[in-house]
């Protein structure tokens, strides 16, 4: 039986720029569904390399179709769709230099769930101490040395971030990590899209790395 989020990306995936993207993550994680999260994402920055403007047809349809998920009262979809697709815009539209135009034309509890996001990763933006640039390069290390993992750096910017991506068969984990040491860390159930660990911390010493993360590692199953 379909999860209510996959229901819900086949719906999405009607669409001529999205559908290809449906079939390869299909394709490469057969016999397997792919995780939702990692799929909605990649929804995401495919309609941003299609198009910049936020008024594109096949852009506003999607963007009408999530405000509808956010608005669903599904817990899982809402979770799923926000991390994946919303947060996936926004870092997208972020990089390319036209985050306010898209945020003008999210939805609004789309736009809640973004700015919500976006004050996660500028909180702390005022109190930079000059080795915490220090701490994020000492991510980006740990990060690389986890094996199957996907590090993205982020376009530079007055507080720079890195992400790990980390899928397994059955889970689905992501830490963020900013130029200020502040982390946000998830890791979801790869077939529900339930949260399983959820943490935002700080990091003051890159000798804490292995020590912080290893809840996230343990939810994972990778400790």
């Amino acid at each position: 039986m379909k999860t209510s989020t996959r229901a819900f990306i086949e719906v999405l995936a009607s669409s001529p720029v999205l559908r290809p993207v449906l079939f390869e993550a299909d394709e490469c994680w057969a016999p397997q569904e792919p995780p939702e999260t990692s799929l909605l994402s990649s929804f995401a920055n495919r309609l941003l390399e299609a198009s910049k403007n936020p008024a594109a047809a096949e852009t506003r349809r999607a963007m009408l179709l999530v405000e509808t998920a956010m608005e669903s009262g599904d817990t899982v979809l809402v979770t799923t769709v926000a991390t994946g697709f919303i947060e996936g815009l926004v870092a997208s539209a972020s990089e390319l230099d036209v985050l306010p135009q898209f945020l003008a034309a999210l939805g609004p509890s789309s736009r809640c769930h973004a700015d919500a996001w976006l004050d996660i990763k500028s909180s702390s933006r005022a109190e930079v101490d000059p080795g915490e640039g220090e701490v994020l390069m000492q991510f980006i290390a740990w990060a690389k040395s986890i094996p199957n993992a996907q590090v993205t750096i982020a376009a530079p910017s007055d507080n720079g971030s890195a992400r790990i991506d980390v899928d397994s068969p059955n889970t689905i984990g992501r830490v963020t990590c900013w130029e200020t040491g502040d982390y946000h860390a998830e890791v979801l159930d790869a077939e529900s899209g339930r949260p399983i660990y959820l943490h935002n911390g700080t990091l003051n010493s890159a000798n804490q790395m292995e020590v912080q993360f290893l809840p996230f590692m343990q939810a994972i199953g990778l400790d």
